[in-house]
């Protein structure tokens, strides 16, 4: 008797790949810091979520690392833009890696993806790794893939983040 896996709700291969170079796209954007670029990929309607210690705690109700609309989302990258956010000047040089990809079919049209990631920052002599899942739902506005919401759960949450002043 093995362990039952409830069917996928299939995606092409055409869109598994673009979902798959968006992402990558998304990471290129964190990673060279054109944050303002990495803004545009998200809908007026967004969520950009960073849990604190539980990954399926309720973010209206349990404090959050992050828990972003569309405006508050606008507000942390220009403050990570200002001249005066001491603690990215200078930027943190970070690399993120993807893998275990999974896409399936959503309501309306929409996508959800699932990655996990490793992300490695350098800043000021010290490194840093961090580690966790991506969960985002992508839907298609003007022909291209934009972000809806964005999870990214921690593996480490439960732990200290001395400045972590970082997007995920």
């Amino acid at each position: 008797m093995g362990i039952e896996v409830p069917p996928r709700r299939r995606v092409s291969a055409a869109v598994r790949q673009e979902v798959e170079e968006f992402l990558y796209a998304e990471a290129d954007l964190l990673d060279t810091w054109q944050v303002e670029e990495w803004l545009k990929l998200f809908t007026d309607d967004c969520r950009y979520w960073v849990p604190s210690n539980a990954d399926d705690q309720d973010p209206e109700t349990e404090t959050s690392l992050v828990y972003d609309d569309h405006l508050a989302l606008e507000d942390r990258v220009l403050r990570l833009l200002s001249p005066a956010a001491h603690s990215q000047t200078p930027h943190s040089r970070t690399r993120r890696v993807i893998g275990n990809l999974r896409v399936e079919a959503g309501e309306g049209g929409e996508v959800h993806a699932t990655a996990n990631f490793m992300l490695h920052e350098a800043r000021l002599n010290r490194e840093r790794v961090v580690g966790g899942r991506y969960e985002y739902v992508l839907r298609r506005e003007g022909g291209s893939w934009r972000i809806r919401r964005k999870k990214a759960a921690l593996v480490n949450s439960n732990v200290p983040l001395h400045n972590f002043t970082i997007l995920l």
